[in-house]
């Protein structure tokens, strides 16, 4: 089908009424990759992203280049594993209008809208993509590109995403991997131990953490309920900063959102 184009309107959002109809596309980078594990004959590397819009549902892909073929090839694995959508959103670069892309979409009668590069506005989730990407670069260096991809992956889609009010992987399924009620009811009992044996001491940069909530009334919960990412430990470790928080905070007021990190 013929690619349609969005205007140049701040107030256009893309939305979605139904899993898996409309996905939208991005490509980030290029970004330097000697400072990761890999087998890469190129200095630089490209991550393309492809997400549900109701689900937010994320896959990575990992690639030295990315061009209409590689796009191509990606977008049917995702076919594969999650049907065919009614609708492709990307920027309008070359890659994704390239001849090559225009047949597949028209072959397998998918509408291509084109969002004019550079336009943020319009394309919020692929401007949140990666600036979570960027983190979790920075936060893996030296670590392997491949396994990057793949716990990356998993943060996007395990953790909670406030657009959604719930993880993508448990509005996609139909079930939260972790879902709290369920995981005690199927947890085996055991005595509870003295409340400081229980305490997070060390933190570590990619940690997952709730944050107290010092203006919960006394039934309410203790903690926000969203969890953020650690950005920053103190030399003693007691403070810590924390995303979207200039700030420092201390340890005594953060707890682990669940027992390890998804960085380590």
């Amino acid at each position: 089908m013929k690619p349609g184009y969005f205007k140049r309107d701040k107030n256009i959002k893309i939305t979605a009424n139904k899993q898996f109809e409309r996905i939208c596309t991005d490509i980030y980078g290029s970004f330097p990759i000697s400072d990761y594990k890999t087998n890469c004959l190129r200095e630089t590397g490209y991550i393309l992203t492809v997400t549900d819009i109701f689900t937010r549902f994320t896959k990575l892909f990992f690639s030295e280049r990315i061009d209409a073929r590689f796009i191509k090839k990606s977008l049917e694995t995702w076919f594969t594993k999650h049907g065919k959508p009614k609708v492709l959103i990307s920027d309008n670069g070359r890659q994704y209008i390239n001849q090559i892309l225009k047949n597949y979409l028209h072959e397998k009668d998918i509408s291509h809208i084109l969002i004019p590069e550079y336009t943020s506005s319009s394309n919020g989730i692929s401007e949140r993509l990666n600036k979570t990407l960027s983190f979790i670069l920075t936060a893996n260096k030296g670590k392997s590109i491949h396994d990057i991809i793949r716990r990356g992956e998993n943060n996007l889609n395990y953790n909670h995403n406030r657009s959604i009010g719930t993880s993508p992987i448990a509005l996609a399924t139909g079930k939260d991997p972790f879902d709290i009620f369920r995981l005690s009811l199927n947890r085996p009992r055991r005595k509870t131990k003295h409340h400081s044996t229980r305490k997070r001491t060390t933190w570590k940069l990619g940690d997952s953490v709730y944050i107290r909530n010092f203006k919960s009334h006394k039934l309410g919960s203790k903690y926000d309920s969203t969890p953020r990412w650690i950005v920053e430990v103190g030399k003693k470790g007691l403070w810590v900063k924390l995303e979207d928080n200039p700030g420092w905070t201390h340890s005594k007021n953060i707890k682990l959102a669940r027992e390890g990190s998804m960085w380590y």
